[in-house]
């Protein structure tokens, strides 16, 4: 009763209440029974004692139960054998192949659990990963990849990559990536060696999910040791379509940063596969990929978000040979859009023609744009 705190207690007319009762009082065999129990209260409560008692005596039956049933039961069984002190690899090797998903999922938890597992144990679950039919299964699988030891856990992901249709999963991608890079920071080597398969580039899950990730968590390090990593990852990309997806994941990690500082091998490596977009010649500095960049800004008839791209790459990566192209668009564009990105764009900029050329053209501003240009004159 919400109005005086008074708990009601409803039941049947005429039923008869239940009897007090001890379920710690009952035997292994009668616990191991409760498992199958319509009651969640009733299995959980039989799964806390049966972990009290850790009764190896029990385990020929749970085994049993596990073996039989395929249901709820079945999976509180292996709750139990484990709880009992009877899960190990060599059983784990039968539940793997256990009819219930959710059993085979547990099994796979389980021996994450441990953080290494024996040899034939880790080929076991590598070919579950590449049969495994159940995304909730495979979804385990890389999560348990990412506690063992790289050695493990690659040949698993591995498996993992394969399944196209994970590609379209609102999890599944984001689990492979995470055990992924996991093993990138301590075994840069082992995991690009992963991709020396060329089969591997052309599946959908690494195509659309993780060569872009790849090539960003090698890039943004922004280490020797992580950008030969980029470098390495351009090396190995086996076709023009693969390096246009290596490259994007590039261009998007330099976003903000020039690129005058790159080693050697990764500029090398760039050129080697068309040196990438007039955008990256921008980030390098590149003199020619300049000029055609304030060429295509001046021109009106160019794609608006083409235009709109090259100016912000200008108030990122700075060049004086753009101020007076940039001023123009703010003495004649006639859109406002790109007015307010040049406005924005000249803002690193250190020249007294900019807020002369502006202050010309102040009070035809809008008030929108007026704002941007006062933050500009004020800084």
């Amino acid at each position: 009763d919400p109005q005086n705190g008074r708990v009601y207690r409803l039941r049947a007319k005429g039923s008869q209440p239940m009897q007090s009762f001890d379920l710690a009082k009952r035997t292994t065999a009668e616990l191991v029974g409760l498992l199958r129990h319509e009651d969640k209260w009733h299995r959980q409560t039989a799964l806390r004692l049966l972990a009290d008692r850790r009764d190896v005596a029990g385990l020929p039956l749970l085994k049993a139960m596990l073996r039989d049933e395929l249901g709820q039961a079945s999976l509180e069984a292996l709750w139990a054998v484990n709880l009992c002190g009877g899960f190990n690899p060599e059983f784990a090797g039968e539940t793997l192949k256990h009819a219930n998903p959710h059993v085979r999922s547990w099994t796979v938890r389980l021996l994450g659990d441990e953080k290494i597992v024996p040899e034939a144990t880790a080929e076991e679950l590598a070919g579950l990963a590449r049969r495994e039919p159940h995304v909730e299964v495979r979804g385990q699988l890389a999560a348990t990849a990412k506690r063992l030891p790289v050695g493990q856990a690659l040949p698993i992901i591995r498996e993992l990559l394969t399944h196209d249709a994970d590609a379209g999963d609102i999890y599944q991608p984001l689990m492979v990536w995470w055990a992924l890079e996991s093993k990138v920071a301590a075994h840069p080597d082992e995991v690009l060696s992963l991709f020396a398969d060329r089969s591997l580039w052309e599946t959908s899950l690494v195509r659309e999910h993780i060569l872009g990730r790849l090539m960003r968590r090698f890039t943004k390090a922004g280490t020797r040791a992580d950008l030969a990593g980029s470098a390495r990852l351009f090396e190995i990309a086996p076709n023009t379509e693969s390096t246009k997806i290596v490259m994007a994941g590039f261009e998007q990690a330099y976003k903000g940063r020039s690129m005058a500082a790159l080693p050697e091998r990764l500029m090398a490596a760039m050129a080697r596969h068309g040196g990438g977009s007039l955008a990256l010649g921008l980030r390098r500095g590149d003199a020619k990929s300049l000029d055609k960049a304030l060429r295509v800004i001046a021109d009106v008839k160019a794609d608006k978000v083409i235009r709109l791209q090259y100016t912000e790459i200008l108030g990122e990566v700075p060049s004086a040979r753009a101020i007076p192209v940039l001023l123009g668009i703010v003495k004649s564009e006639s859109g406002s859009d790109l007015k307010r990105a040049v406005l924005g764009a000249l803002k690193p900029y250190n020249d007294q023609r900019i807020a002369d050329e502006v202050l010309t053209v102040y009070g035809q501003l809008t008030d929108g744009l007026r704002k941007v240009a006062g933050t500009l004159l004020a800084g």
